[in-house]
């Protein structure tokens, strides 16, 4: 269970990967932004206002994405700390257990003896 655990806790490939993609998204959102600044006074303004348009929806993607990914790893770990204070409470009864039967085991032949 504990191993389990530390698994749990660490990023998984499919993790790594949307995090990697994110990144890459931020880049290229950034570079169109850009391009529609660059071609301000270029464009017709209507093919201006769609690209605009187009950048923002991105962005406000991207600001969704975040927001859901990183709620999510909160919540896992919180998960995790939940699992790691139960087997921490689990050794301790295991703990508590061991030594009462330890203790019984051990009053058991003296408590013969004098009878």
């Amino acid at each position: 269970m504990a191993m389990q655990t530390l698994r749990e806790s660490q990023a998984t490939n499919d993790e790594n990967n949307f995090m990697h993609a994110y990144s890459e998204m931020l880049i290229e959102v950034e570079k169109m932004r850009q391009e529609l600044i660059n071609s301000a006074g270029k464009l017709n303004p209507k093919v201006y206002d769609k690209k605009e348009k187009r950048v923002d929806e991105l962005n406000n993607c991207l600001i969704l994405f975040n927001q859901c990914f990183f709620k999510m790893i909160y919540y896992k770990q919180e998960m995790v700390t939940w699992k790691r204070k139960a087997l921490e409470k689990e050794l301790e009864f295991v703990n508590f257990v061991t030594n009462n039967i330890s203790n019984e085991q051990n009053r058991k032949p003296s408590s013969n003896k004098n009878t």
